[in-house]
């Protein structure tokens, strides 16, 4: 037997909880073994401990008072809210989208124009060789994945705005028109989870 074995049943040997089969292993293991044998009288000493402590028992009403205290039910989220927050993640993926195309050159040439004094930096403090230099670091690959990415996501965004915007403009009436029942729907679904509420 190993120290991982009798440290995963010490505790209850400690207690006297352990199949009578596998305590003369146990017992055969601490002889020879001093590190086992202070953590069971670590153990020991910390069963004393607790049991010379009183018990510290709740009050008897302590069950009623926390159920008082939470709410009758939870609180249900509205389907307006979820729509809001819906719209608020796609406003911010948006907004990312439209800041990378625009404000993603001039960070590209701010990056071209210190990538050479950084890795002239790096020369000088020892952390890349003259061997290693010309190799990508982790950091120009993790950037060339995120322009990656941004590229095809801007490719994929201008695809499904052209789609819109052609869908749209053959028939507009129809567009406006499912756009208003969306909304009415929303409107009467969102009046009855407000009535069924109250």
């Amino acid at each position: 037997m190993n120290c991982r074995i009798c440290h995963a049943s010490l505790q209850d040997y400690a207690e006297g909880g352990l199949a009578p089969e596998a305590t003369p292993g146990i017992e055969s293991h601490l002889a020879g073994c001093p590190s086992c044998r202070m953590e069971l009288a670590l153990l020991r000493r910390i069963e004393s401990f607790l049991a010379s402590r009183p018990r510290r028992t709740p009050p008897e009403d302590f069950t009623r008072r926390m159920l008082a205290a939470l709410p009758a039910r939870p609180m249900a989220v509205s389907f307006r809210t979820q729509a809001l927050t819906l719209a608020g993640y796609l406003i911010s993926a948006l907004g990312l989208v439209i800041g990378y195309q625009k404000f993603g050159p001039s960070f590209a040439r701010v990056y071209t124009g210190w990538e050479d004094r950084v890795s002239t930096l790096s020369l000088v403090l020892g952390f890349q060789t003259p061997e290693t230099a010309g190799d990508p670091g982790w950091s120009d690959l993790l950037l060339q994945w995120v322009r990656d990415r941004g590229e095809d996501t801007v490719a994929y965004l201008a695809g499904w705005r052209e789609q819109v915007h052609s869908i749209y403009t053959a028939n507009p009436v129809a567009v406006q028109a499912s756009i208003a029942c969306l909304l009415l729907i929303w409107a009467v679904y969102d009046y009855r989870r407000q009535r069924a509420k109250a």
